[in-house]
C-alpha cells in the first residue's frame, strides 16, 4: 500500500496556513484530535476517503495531491444540500428562508439524505464548527449530551451550541476562542418550554461564498 502521508502533510500546511485547527478536522472525520495529530505526524495512517473529505473541507483540488493512491470510486459527483437559512454561533439570531443548493461532497447525503445547511455566523463554536462555513444539519428532535444541537428559542431565534439535559436541567455550551461566550442554562419548565432542537450538526462544509 502508498504511504499517504505526503497528501495528508500538504493538507496539514494548508490548515496551518488558514489557522483551522486539529479539533476542527476531527469533527469533520468524527475522530479525536490526538488522533488528527497521529495522522499529521505520520504515527497513523490516514486512509484515502477521509484525506479527500479533507481536501474537500479545504477546497483543495484532489488532483494537486501528491502520491496519493485513490481508487475510481472515490471520485464521486458532487450533490446539492439545501441552504435553508443562518445559524448564530453566538447569541441567537432569527433564522431566514435562503432557499439556495450549494455543492457538497455526495458523501454526506448518502450518509444524511435528509440534512440541510445552515451557513454559520458568529464565533461561539470556532473551536469546533469554523465561522463562514455551512453547518450540515440532520433534523432530529432528540440527541445524547455533548452533540452539537441547532437550537429554535421563543419560536423564530436559533442557536447552535453543545447541547446537555442534565437531570432536567437543559444546557446549551459554547466551544469558542472568545471567553465571552457564556453557557445559557435553561433549569425551569418554563424556560424549557421555549426551546426546541431543531436538529443535530454532523459536518460543515466551505461556504462557496466565501473565497478562502
Amino acid at each position: 500500500m502508498i504511504n499517504n502521508y505526503d497528501a495528508v502533510a500538504y493538507l496539514r500546511d494548508i490548515r496551518r496556513n488558514r489557522r483551522i485547527n486539529q479539533e476542527t478536522i476531527g469533527n469533520l472525520l468524527n475522530v479525536t484530535k490526538a488522533t488528527i495529530s497521529k495522522y499529521e505526524s505520520g504515527k497513523l495512517q490516514m486512509n484515502t476517503e477521509d484525506i479527500l473529505k479533507y481536501a474537500d473541507f479545504l477546497n483543495v483540488n484532489r488532483g494537486d495531491l501528491p502520491d496519493l493512491e485513490v481508487s475510481s470510486n472515490l471520485f464521486v459527483d458532487e450533490s446539492c444540500l439545501k441552504v435553508v437559512g443562518s445559524v448564530r454561533a453566538g447569541y441567537p439570531l432569527e433564522c431566514y428562508e435562503i432557499a439556495e443548493d450549494v455543492p457538497v461532497p455526495s458523501w454526506i447525503l448518502k450518509k444524511f439524505p435528509s440534512a440541510y445547511g445552515l451557513r454559520v455566523h458568529g464565533e461561539s463554536m470556532d473551536r469546533i464548527i469554523p465561522e463562514n462555513t455551512i453547518a450540515v444539519v440532520n433534523p432530529q428532535s432528540e440527541l445524547p449530551n455533548g452533540k452539537i444541537a441547532i437550537v429554535r428559542i421563543n419560536g423564530t431565534e436559533t442557536t447552535m451550541k453543545k447541547f446537555y439535559d442534565l437531570d432536567g436541567t437543559i444546557v446549551l455550551k459554547p466551544e469558542s476562542t472568545n471567553p465571552e461566550y457564556k453557557t445559557m442554562i435553561f433549569d425551569t419548565k418554563r424556560e424549557q418550554e421555549d426551546l426546541h432542537i431543531e436538529g443535530r450538526v454532523v459536518t460543515f462544509v466551505p461556504d462557496p461564498e466565501i473565497i478562502l
